[in-house]
């Protein structure tokens, strides 16, 4: 199994164990926080006396990587997620302007969101900052995209009424 040790600031170390959910790698930026370098170990690279890792010593001076912290972490991936919708959000050519606006709505608010997110900070949030990126940037890009979703099927054309059927013949009477 690999681990990830860190310095702990007093002299010792800390280890986290990733869960598998993501890469181990990225498991370390997240978790090990800003500026810490860090290194990945295996199960035979800790101590076999069963002293505290608080007792542990390693050499960072060649370190796999330093972390970033798990909030500049959160704020890279949901930018990633807001980026990602940049290029699908093109109206179709046939679009009426209702929905060429509603497509430029949706796009403006994705910019407006990774605009807002390049502003908080990458350690120390302040409460207002984590409501900006829990509530406030999620609230404004869900708005545009469901007045996205209003004008698309608004646009929709309507379905064409069902022919009746043919009347079943009568069966002979015997």
């Amino acid at each position: 199994m690999n681990y990830i040790i860190y310095p702990n600031g007093t002299g010792g170390i800390n280890i986290v164990v990733p869960t598998g959910s993501l890469s181990i790698a990225e498991v370390a930026r997240k978790d090990v926080p800003a500026g810490l370098p860090y290194r990945f170990i295996t199960t035979v690279d800790i101590p076999a006396d069963g002293s505290s890792p608080e007792l542990w010593t390693a050499d960072f001076s060649a370190p796999d990587g330093h972390g970033i912290g798990a909030w500049a972490w959160f704020i890279e991936q949901r930018a990633a997620q807001y980026a990602a919708l940049l290029p699908v959000n093109q109206p179709p050519p046939e679009a009426s302007q209702a929905v060429a606006d509603a497509y430029a709505a949706f796009a403006a608010a994705i910019q407006d969101a990774l605009a807002a997110l390049d502003t908080l900070p990458a350690t120390d949030p302040s409460e207002a900052d984590r409501q900006a990126f829990g509530v406030t940037i999620p609230a404004a890009v869900q708005v545009a995209g469901q007045n996205l979703a209003v004008a698309l099927l608004a646009a929709q054309p309507e379905p064409e009424p069902e022919p009746d059927p043919e009347p079943e013949p009568e069966a002979p009477a015997p």
